[in-house]
């Protein structure tokens, strides 16, 4: 053994569990570096994965990391909820890329929010109405009238004769207006005093016009509700388009570098950290993920890669251009910021105004 392996090993021996640690830090990087280039929603063999990271000739090898196997570091990652991992029936395993940027997680918890608090509402809506028809009804039972009438009732009606008796005309009509007579009831006015009572008579026909009145009253309560129910319906089924249209701006592509935009370094060991959170506008872009960037202070030119970069908004009015999703292309001026929703309010060159999320404009040069 050469006296360099020497060295290494005495260096190793002092200290082996940082340089495990480290070389195991070096592969999980290299690993999940390649995994996210595949995509969020790609699931992807997990030997492929490893073949493409083997493919490097500076690579980390596997057995200098704490993992003895390839399936053991997949397992970690599932373990650690780092990438979502499955075994097929052949006991192949694969993986899929999870997002834990720290900007994404916020505006999922902060739309997870906003869906709570519309469905408290919805379930506050609902007992509203439930209570206004609670009302409705007690309302109706205390302005409706009870006829008090006493029905006519056949055996009343009935004519009977007795033998010997003559059945005249004048006796059929005493008969039938004494038989047809009805008991007289007492109403309260409810706007005068309770002991100022009157007595009126009423016929059948008085009976049966308050309760026609009554029963109009209470379809027209129904009826307000069911109109409040249908508005709401409306109001309901408005936000959830627009949910539905939010979502569809969200069709996400792995890149989003244009030439022309103004950017902002993310590395803070770039150069020691002389670049870190300085504007550039992109030069140029090789591939789809790496662009060259030459920044505003110094006039140099960096090659980066995306993953380093973030987009910059202007002041209100500036131009932008949208970088990624539904109208990716399109460039537009900027009309608002909705920090509750994480999204910018952009007046596209169609003339149409939308929301769109922060990461998917930035300001044109």
């Amino acid at each position: 053994m050469s006296e360099s392996h020497l060295r290494q090993v005495r260096v190793f021996s002092e200290s082996p569990g940082s340089f495990i640690e480290y070389y195991s830090r070096e592969f999980e990087d290299a690993f999940m570096e390649v995994l996210r280039r595949k995509g969020e929603h790609v699931r992807t063999k997990a030997n492929s994965i490893w073949m493409e990271v083997i493919a490097d000739r500076h690579h980390v090898h596997l057995n200098a990391t704490r993992w003895v196997s390839l399936t053991e570091f997949v397992k970690y990652l599932g373990r650690e909820g780092k990438a979502e991992v499955d075994e097929d029936e052949e006991g192949k395993w694969y993986v899929r890329y999870v997002n834990r940027d720290p900007e994404k997680i916020r505006r999922q918890e902060a739309l997870a929010k906003k869906e709570k608090m519309d469905l408290d509402d919805h379930e506050r809506a609902q007992k509203m109405v439930e209570r206004q028809i609670k009302e409705a009804q007690k309302a109706l039972q205390k302005k409706g009238i009870d006829s008090g009438a006493k029905a006519v009732t056949e055996a009343d009606c009935e004519l009977k004769r007795e033998e010997g008796d003559v059945i005249s005309l004048g006796s059929l009509m005493g008969a039938a207006s004494s038989k047809s007579s009805i008991t007289t009831q007492k109403a309260f006015d409810e706007d005068e005093d309770k002991d100022t009572r009157a007595s009126t008579t009423k016929d059948v026909g008085g009976g049966a016009s308050s309760s026609s009145a009554g029963q109009k009253r209470k379809l027209t309560a129904v009826e307000e509700i069911m109109l409040k129910e249908k508005r709401q319906k409306e109001e309901e089924a408005l936000k959830k388009a627009k949910q539905q249209e939010e979502e569809s701006q969200r069709c996400e592509h792995e890149d989003w570098l244009h030439r022309g935009i103004v950017v902002k370094v993310l590395n803070k060991k770039l150069a020691d950290g002389k670049y870190y959170k300085q504007k550039g506008v992109v030069q140029m872009v090789h591939g789809k993920f790496v662009g060259e960037v030459k920044m505003n202070e110094s006039g140099h030119v960096l090659k980066l890669d995306q993953e380093h970069l973030e987009t910059v908004l202007p002041n209100f009015g500036g131009e932008v251009l949208v970088v990624n999703g539904k109208f990716r292309g399109q460039v537009g001026v900027l009309k608002a910021l909705e920090e509750d929703k994480f999204s910018a309010v952009v007046r596209l060159e169609d003339g149409s105004t939308r929301n769109i999320p922060y990461e998917h404009v930035s300001k044109l040069a």
